[in-house]
């Protein structure tokens, strides 16, 4: 997970030698929930640098649930509004949060991983 300031990015994650995808840093916010279908992303992480951004990720979150619904992957997010306020990635919609790519490891690995049946 990388930030870029003022985009929105959703990055696949690996897990056992899983693929990783990443879409990039200029990437319409439109255009975040696509791949995630075609891929069939078990975890997708969504990073955000600004607060102008909650809106756009929320609407990736709700797009990504639209056409994935119960099958869609966990959605973990990160960046410095959500460091500032760990209950936004609540009011977005991710399963989780992480302050930095190491604690983001530790989430995945111990709270997130099998724990949702997919589709």
């Amino acid at each position: 997970m990388t930030k870029n300031r003022g985009r929105l990015r959703i990055v696949p994650a690996p897990l056992n030698g899983r693929d990783v995808q990443y879409l990039g840093a200029k990437v319409p916010t439109a255009g975040l929930v696509d791949p995630v279908e075609r891929w069939r992303s078990e975890l997708s992480c969504l990073s955000l640098a600004l607060a102008s951004l909650i809106g756009a990720s929320k609407s990736v979150v709700r797009g990504i649930e639209r056409k994935q619904g119960n099958a869609r992957p966990i959605v973990l997010i990160d960046g410095l509004p959500i460091n500032c306020l760990q209950d936004l990635a609540t009011l977005i919609g991710a399963d989780a949060w992480s302050a930095n790519a190491a604690e983001a490891v530790t989430v995945v690995g111990t709270r997130l991983v099998g724990s949702r049946p997919r589709a």
